[in-house]
């Protein structure tokens, strides 16, 4: 088992949202102001706002953005937890169990950052990024604006997750030497021409452009491409298949880490609610 991708914001987990909404139904009357049902109300609707915000944005890669989320997320819980139990309704404080684990999901993230490979195919920023054009809309001038600006902070994403890997190269955790040309090939792969790689949109998207904006956005498009996001792809690549590869770890799973066994242990607690050992796992 290897810890799974820590997807960037943890106000970005609209799974967690939906259950959190779903669980949440709210006093049948207004709740009067400062009264535990309104402050729960309250971060409720934070929550989701939140949520719904990050949604729309390139995820943030760096350690700087968990400590950030964690910072965070301690001082929310520190108003979750003010909350008293004894004014909420059995539906509120349902509510309360899953914006706790969240939570605490985001201060987890501290330690189990450093556990993922996001040049891995399964865990690439193109998981995250790729739903964002495809939702783009490209009608107007700003919107098109919008798609380029995604595609520059494509280029930073992939810069991140190559500096993330040369930190953690400095903590002993170094990606599989077995998966190494599997990244290759898909980082390589993936720098293409923007026609090629999918970030030029289908003309079925443009079709209601002038052929001059057409064509000009096209021309962006494959600027944007050539100049930001392929030569950052090719950085990671280069990296991965040169500087990791002689220093890959020859097996799989955590418990190859400084710290792995401690992580894999947090992690099987993170998304199990068991406090067992790792080895307790597999029996």
């Amino acid at each position: 088992m290897s810890a799974r991708s820590i997807r960037p914001g943890w106000w970005a987990l609209l799974v967690a949202v939906a259950a959190i909404e779903g669980c949440y139904q709210g006093p049948v009357r207004s709740p009067t102001p400062n009264s535990p049902s309104a402050r729960l109300a309250t971060l409720v609707a934070e929550y989701s706002a939140r949520a719904a915000a990050a949604a729309k944005q390139v995820p943030d890669w760096s350690f700087q953005r968990v400590r950030r989320d964690a910072d965070s997320a301690r001082a929310w819980l520190g108003r979750l937890d003010a909350i008293p139990d004894g004014g909420l309704g059995h539906d509120e404080l349902l509510t309360k169990e899953p914006l706790r684990w969240e939570a605490g999901k985001a201060i987890q993230d501290t330690v189990l950052y450093w556990y993922s490979f996001e040049a891995l195919p399964a865990l690439s920023p193109m998981r995250a990024i790729t739903p964002l054009l495809a939702a783009q809309a490209l009608g107007t001038p700003a919107d098109r604006e919008a798609y380029l600006a995604i595609l520059g902070k494509t280029g930073e994403a992939f810069d991140a997750v190559r500096a993330k890997m040369e930190a953690q190269a400095t903590r002993g955790i170094t990606i599989s030497a077995e998966t190494i040309d599997a990244v290759v090939g898909y980082l390589r792969g993936l720098a293409g021409s923007a026609a090629q790689s999918g970030f030029l949109p289908a003309p079925s998207r443009l079709a209601g452009l002038s052929s001059a904006n057409r064509v000009a956005f096209e021309a962006q498009v494959t600027a944007a491409v050539t100049t930001k996001v392929n030569p950052a792809v090719v950085r990671l690549a280069d990296y991965v298949d040169q500087t990791a590869r002689r220093t890959a770890a020859s097996g799989v799973g955590l418990w190859q880490y400084p710290g792995g066994k401690e992580a894999y242990r947090l992690l099987v607690k993170r998304e199990t609610t068991l406090d067992i050992t790792p080895e307790a796992i597999h029996q």
